[in-house]
């Protein structure tokens, strides 16, 4: 709520002006060096009586009931920056005498120093010692009410714990820690600093502001806290009380954040730079084909033909290990734009096992522990993903040789208490060291070996998982190997078909292969290696949106047409646009591939058009599949 104009002081310079709000407490605003006051509030006047004119004409002292005790008082303040004055005597025009309770403070115009003094009249809190001890005994039981820890302590020893720094420090139901030196519940690397903090209040009497430490648990953990401290009065003598509140809670939110950051970054860059490689990636796995056809059906012979094909197989191998990086970093910069659906966990689950299979059969056994009908919200073929990528590093954990000692159990299980469904990949492996646990979802991070991984499947499973709305952890399962735990949102019914990117949903395969095709790219290379990959097939090549639309135009009589999604001069989605209104029945034999580079408003666009999307780079055989897929159609001769 905004303040009144009388509840805010304006102070003016020559060098400019200030606005000063308090509220409903009287405040002052007067010069350090000798008491005179520059401005008051409304509340001011309204406590000590007097108008504003005769306001500006005083000195703070002349309000005090202690005048030397005030003076000292400012003097203290002025040079400490502030401080606040439990009880001070004031007195009205009237000469009428009451308690306050004041706080003062330095402020600054320009080059000017003023102070502010905010007082709040205190009779009523004073009226009798009965109001006192109700006052004391209230205060007692708001302290052990806070939900932050209260630790006061008195010559380094502790003297009070409120319930929830006991909580905070592992003995609720342990040891008493009266008594104990306040220093052992610091952090060793934190503790110089704490006795400088707490050698500061003592000595200068100012509170000591919210600074970040590590306290130790009875248990030896550390625990992240915020601790503000100030000098206090405990038991009528003096103390210090600290106010420690837990950060942990804050700082997992805060790794997860900075998490999420650092993958929606690569996940950025992934879709661009993974564009930029999968064009080229593309058109070297087609001519690597192409290579091994030649070479083997053109009657190379002997030794030579054989170290050929060698290195062609090793230039298949590399395209496909750069296909699956890509691929994977690409996964990072999908947004949850994926409608959520029923699954059938242990469908998924099952599918996953037999895929993983050949990993893991020569290193451990594969025990399924399913409970029936359990549906999950999510999407399939991510779920999957996750599944799958959890079950190979389960298997690669184990060392080949010892099958009969060793498992990999996957467990899915209901969990009524919260209305979850719960996946958990569990293996009896090397295990992840303890100190490297909070690590496994960074992306780049792995504890494999080098050159076996890229350290960014776990990574890319916590991002599917959370944008799916569940939750994924790990935990050491003792006494050796890891469990990985899938939490998702539990799902009534039936799990309906698969996405409509799924070739399984592709209109049903053509008795006859189409022969016609024009392909829309404006990569050169690209499209002659295509061209060279689809020999049986008349290829008429369309570098961009508006070549292709003047072909289509003017020749309907196409069998197949495939659109890269970006193109130089326009999208898919223009040419899928002036298909629908000026060929509607080519559409059905309309298809796109894509390098993964879309915006997400572009990949809506092109979900939208519910076509066949082919991601590159894909082999022939992937290719001639997609084409077999297409719906059959007439096509026009002329």
């Amino acid at each position: 709520m905004a303040a009144s104009p009388d509840d805010m002081l304006v102070v003016s310079t020559d060098e400019g002006e200030v606005s000063v709000a308090a509220g409903s407490a009287a405040l002052s605003v007067f010069e350090p060096a000798t008491g005179r006051i520059v401005d008051v509030n409304g509340p001011w006047l309204e406590l000590y009586g007097y108008d504003r004119e005769q306001a500006r004409t005083m000195r703070v002292t002349d309000v005090s009931a202690e005048p030397d005790a005030t003076r000292d008082a400012i003097a203290r303040a002025t040079g400490a920056g502030g401080a606040r004055i439990e009880v001070r005597w004031h007195k009205r025009k009237d000469g009428h005498i009451f308690p306050v309770h004041l706080t003062a403070g330095v402020l600054r115009v320009g080059q000017r120093k003023l102070m502010f003094a905010l007082m709040h009249d205190i009779t009523e809190q004073l009226r009798s010692a009965e109001a006192v001890a109700r006052s004391e005994a209230s205060y007692r039981a708001l302290v052990e009410s806070v939900p932050d820890g209260v630790i006061v302590h008195r010559d380094a020893r502790i003297v009070y714990l409120n319930p929830a720094a006991k909580r905070l420090l592992g003995c609720e139901n342990g040891p008493d820690l009266v008594g104990s030196e306040a220093l052992d519940l610091v952090h060793p690397d934190d503790r110089a600093a704490f006795v400088e903090r707490i050698s500061a209040i003592h000595h200068e009497g100012c509170p000591s502001p919210a600074l970040e430490e590590r306290l130790l648990r009875v248990d030896g953990e550390v625990v992240p806290a915020e601790v503000a401290a100030l000098a206090t009065s405990f038991d009528g003598e003096p103390a210090v009380l600290a106010i420690a509140h837990d950060l942990t809670a804050r700082k997992r939110l805060e790794a997860q954040l900075l998490t999420s950051d650092r993958l929606a970054s690569l996940g950025r860059l992934a879709a661009s730079v993974g564009h930029e490689i999968n064009n080229p990636l593309a058109y070297v796995l087609g001519n690597a084909e192409l290579l091994r056809n030649s070479v083997e059906n053109e009657f190379v012979g002997g030794d030579l033909r054989n170290q050929l094909l060698e290195r062609i197989a090793a230039i298949e191998e590399g395209a496909l290990r750069v296909r699956d990086i890509v691929r994977d970093l690409r996964t990072l910069s999908r947004h949850n734009d994926e409608s959520r659906v029923p699954v059938d966990v242990n469908r998924v689950v099952a599918s996953c096992a037999d895929m993983a299979g050949h990993e893991i059969r020569h290193r451990a056994l594969l025990v399924r522990e399913l409970e029936p009908s359990l549906r999950a919200w999510g999407h399939e073929g991510r779920l999957g993903q996750v599944l799958l990528n959890l079950l190979v590093n389960a298997g690669q954990a184990i060392p080949e040789g010892n099958v009969a000692a060793n498992e990999v159990r996957v467990i899915t299980r209901s969990r009524p208490s919260d209305g979850a469904v719960v996946i958990e990949v569990r293996d009896t492996g090397a295990g992840i060291p303890p100190e490297l646990v909070g690590r496994v979802f960074e992306p780049f991070f792995t504890t494999k070996a080098p050159g076996s991984g890229t350290g960014l499947g776990l990574s890319i499973c916590h991002h599917i998982v959370t944008s799916l709305g569940g939750t994924i952890d790990v935990e050491l399962n003792l006494p050796r190997g890891t469990c990985f735990r899938v939490t998702l949102p539990s799902a009534p019914g039936d799990a309906p078909p698969a996405s409509t990117r799924d070739a399984s949903v592709w209109s049903t395969p053509m008795p006859h292969a189409p022969r016609r095709m024009l392909l829309i790219e404006d990569e050169p290379q690209l499209a002659r290696s295509l061209r060279e990959q689809l020999r049986s097939w008349e290829v008429v090549i369309a570098e961009g949106r508006r070549a292709a639309i003047e072909h289509l135009a003017s020749d309907s009589g196409f069998d197949a047409v495939l659109c890269d999604v970006l193109l130089g001069d326009g999208t898919a989605v223009d040419v899928y646009r002036w298909m629908s209104m000026h060929q509607p029945t080519l559409v059905e034999r309309l298809f796109f591939m894509t390098g993964g580079a879309a915006s997400p408003e572009m990949a809506g666009l092109v979900d939208a058009a519910r076509r066949p999307v082919l991601d590159k780079p894909f082999t022939t055989a992937e290719l001639e599949s997609a084409l077999a897929a297409l719906k059959p159609g007439r096509r026009d001769p002329t």
